[in-house]
């Protein structure tokens, strides 16, 4: 019998944990206390997704519904600007329980390939609202 090897489920987790980190200082205001916030809800995340997956899995989905209202809180020009970075601690600590349950039998998250593509999305449109805003600014200012 072929032994697994852990190397996708590592490079998943280093994958996640990389995208959230290049991320943070394009897709959050230059406030500490939001930086430290939504870096304080991914390491939760991250670590119940290890301990707890069922209760991670609601937790998350409670995060990214709570991102757009304390990202207006703080003075984001987006609601949902943390909601990325969030699923990025979550999808990374899964991806690492995964190395650990080879024997266990799967959980059953019906939903975690639609937050999966909703996270995707949503970097997607975050990283196209800031070009389109950029572009629009030089546009503005009269830059060729």
């Amino acid at each position: 019998m072929k032994r697994p090897t852990p190397v996708p489920g590592l490079l998943a987790c280093v994958g996640w944990l990389s995208a959230a980190v290049a991320m943070t200082p394009f897709l959050l205001p230059s406030r500490p206390a939001y930086r430290t916030l939504v870096a304080a809800v991914a390491l939760l995340l991250f670590a119940a997704s290890l301990l707890a997956p069922r209760v991670a899995f609601v937790l998350a989905m409670s995060a990214v519904s709570l991102a757009g209202v304390s990202a207006l809180l703080f003075g984001a020009p987006e609601p949902a600007v943390a909601g990325p970075l969030v699923l990025a601690g979550f999808f990374a600590g899964a991806a690492l329980r995964d190395i650990y349950q080879i024997h266990a039998p799967p959980l059953r998250a019906p939903l975690l390939s639609v937050w999966r593509a909703f996270g995707v999305v949503s970097a997607v449109s975050m990283g196209a609202a800031y070009v389109a805003a950029r572009s629009g600014y030089l546009l503005f200012r009269g830059v060729p």
